[in-house]
């Protein structure tokens, strides 16, 4: 967990009570990259100088911020792409302890974090779903960037806001909302349900949602510790046999039995896509049918006090549309809604 470790740092950075021009940025600069790797202290203090004076409003502190973030949370990772759990629970821990996103360039960092890793910890992308969330219902913006709003109304750039968040690629899967993304977006349609909401937000509810229903969690990115593993033998010194030798292994574990003692390399990547391809076939084909317990899911939420909302209705369609099957209580209740 090499993000995680601490490393003493002489950084020197201002007080959050100095002036945040772009000279003093260019200094904050140079002060943590100077050393070999930024650390925890580094993006502490950036936080604390951004809640201490107007630093957001420079674009170099925001630039420098997300930079700094990037490089601790991810370049840094263990392995390189991947951000540790224990990481997240602190930057989670250090962003609540300021009463959560507080300003447009912690958003544009956490944001930036999620678009640059291979692989993050859901409660990271819960957290930033329902901070945006909580400047909806409050009408405070300055979490996203936005002037402060009505409360109770999902804006255009909301809208932006929430896609950027849950769309990211979340541990053990790609592309796929995750249960906790849903639960809050579901919250959402229900708090603004009155509301002249972007009209955008309908079709952006239905998708997440439909989304984490029937979607397919790919599982592209491989767990940290199979890409330690690979990274480790990738840099270990082997033979032509041992590099044939290994891949059989990887292969047989995925696919079942590959043999390469008699084929190309060409061949070998005939095999695996088509196995590939045939894997996915099915698992789209299972996930397009909405099963007893994600029926449930649905069904208790459609079926809260009050009527359905438009994002909802919209839901409805969706999947009337995509499902290949549902069980029938879910079906009558698109049917009375048709």
């Amino acid at each position: 967990m090499a993000a995680a470790q601490k490393i003493s740092t002489d950084s020197a950075l201002p007080s959050a009570s100095s002036a945040a021009d772009s000279g003093t940025i260019l200094s904050l600069r140079r002060a943590i990259y100077s050393k070999e790797r930024v650390t925890r202290d580094d993006l502490v203090q950036l936080l604390e100088l951004g809640r201490g004076v107007a630093a957001e409003q420079n674009v170099g502190y925001s630039d420098l911020l997300s930079e700094v973030a990037t490089d601790l949370l991810v370049r840094q990772g263990d392995p390189a792409g991947y951000i540790d759990a224990g990481d997240a629970d602190w930057l989670i821990a250090r962003l609540a302890d300021g009463g959560g996103l507080s300003c447009r360039a912690e958003f544009a960092m956490l944001v930036d974090v999620l678009r640059f890793a291979v692989s993050a910890p859901p409660a990271l992308t819960a957290f930033g779903v329902r901070e945006v969330e909580k400047a909806i219902l409050s009408g405070r913006r300055a979490a996203t960037g936005e002037a402060d709003h009505p409360a109770g109304i999902v804006t255009k750039e909301d809208v932006a806001a929430l896609h950027s968040l849950v769309f990211a690629a979340t541990e053990g899967s790609s592309l796929h909302v995750t249960r906790e993304s849903a639960e809050a977006l579901f919250d959402i349609a229900h708090a603004t349900a009155s509301a002249q909401n972007d009209a955008g937000f309908d079709d952006f509810f239905a998708k997440a949602v439909g989304n984490y229903l029937m979607g397919v969690a790919f599982h592209w990115t491989a767990p940290a510790a199979e890409a330690r593993e690979h990274q480790r033998w990738a840099d270990r010194p082997a033979s032509f046999g041992d590099f044939f030798a290994t891949m059989e292994k990887a292969l047989t574990k995925s696919f079942g039995k590959v043999s390469t003692a008699t084929k190309t390399v060409d061949q070998i990547d005939e095999v695996v896509f088509g196995k590939e391809n045939a894997s996915d076939a099915a698992e789209i084909q299972s996930a397009s049918a909405i099963d007893a317990t994600e029926a449930d899911w649905v069904t208790a939420h459609l079926t809260r006090e009050g009527p359905l909302s438009s994002p909802e209705k919209s839901l409805l369609g969706f999947l009337a549309r995509e499902a290949a099957s549902m069980p029938p209580a879910l079906r009558a209740l698109i049917e009375k809604q048709a």
